[in-house]
């Protein structure tokens, strides 16, 4: 699918709002974003577009904040980052060992 970049702008997608697009970054598009936190954010155009990218990660922080504990993919550091109630725990390279450190804080704090 080819995306028309001059009819995307100004349009929201989620919490974000498409700002300017740069597509002179390597065959990519890159969409710099504000994020209606006030956040701003410069992910891929087709990963706006699509949903893989909804805020500007403020919605991650807010689901944390809740004291739900998380581990996602952080695709700029290429690691998994643990976060538990709101306070991040560390970067791992491979998931499994990510989650078993979560599971250990859980059982600390029980």
């Amino acid at each position: 699918m080819k995306l028309n970049s001059e009819k995307l702008l100004g349009k929201q997608f989620n919490l974000l709002t498409i700002e300017e697009i740069d597509d002179h970054h390597w065959s990519r598009k890159i969409a710099f974003c504000s994020c209606e936190c006030g956040g701003h954010t410069s992910p891929r155009l087709s990963d706006v577009v699509r949903g893989h990218t909804r805020s500007c990660g403020c919605l991650n922080k807010k689901r944390a904040k809740k004291g739900k504990s998380l581990v996602h993919w952080n695709s700029r550091r290429r690691k998994y980052e643990v976060i538990y109630q709101g306070k991040h725990i560390g970067f791992f390279y491979e998931e499994a060992l990510a989650k078993q450190v979560l599971l250990t804080q859980e059982n600390k704090n029980v």
